[in-house]
This record gives structure tokens, sequence and C-alpha cells, in this order.
């Protein structure tokens, strides 16, 4: 399994960013290898329209199975739902790490 969790900075402690479409970049977690990958989202979050479509594609070309965000516009809700992937709303004060905890232990709402 491949996570993504919108984030704030660049490393499993970083902070949880609420935001989807115009979160700084996400952490790509991979269970099979433990391993942490950041993705740049600079270029999408500075668009005036489409950024969360344009993130969802960003997203599910990382090859990722999951999403953990906060919110999701319906645009980009679409998007990830055609890609196949699911997504789940983590919380403001989780890290990257304690997100993918809490994904694992099954304590994350659906978001869709």
């Amino acid at each position: 399994m491949k996570v993504v969790i919108s984030a704030h900075g660049e490393t499993k402690d970083s902070q949880m960013d609420m935001r989807f479409g115009r979160a700084k970049g996400f952490m790509l977690f991979s269970d099979e290898t433990g391993q942490f990958e950041w993705i740049n989202n600079g270029e999408n979050a500075r668009l005036d329209h489409g950024a969360g479509i344009q993130a969802s594609q960003l997203v599910a070309a990382s090859g990722a199975n999951v999403v953990i965000t906060g919110h999701l516009g319906p645009k980009a809700e679409a998007t990830l739902k055609a890609a196949g992937l699911e997504a789940y709303q983590g919380a403001e004060e989780m890290t990257i790490e304690q997100a993918v905890d809490a994904l694992k232990e099954g304590q994350l709402k659906v978001l869709y």
C-alpha cells in the first residue's frame, strides 16, 4: 500500500496540511519499504483555478492507493475517485507519521 498525506513540510515529523489542492506538498509512504518521500505541490498550490484537480492528478501519478488529508473539494474528490484512490480525513494536530499510524489502526474517518 502507498499512502499520500497532505503536508506542511518535507519530513515524517511535519504537520499534516488540512488543505489538499493548496498543500505545499505531499508525503508518500510505502508500507513495503517503510520509507517516506516528498512530492512537491508548490506549482499546483499557486494556481488560480484547478489546484485540486491538478493535485489529484499528481497524487494519482505517484502510485498511491490512499490519501489522507483534511478536506477535499468536489472536483478533487471526483478526480481521486476516478483514479481509484481511497480517501481518509486526518487531524490538523497530527504529524505525517501519526496520520499513517492512525490509518493502520483504523482510526481515521472515511471521506468517501
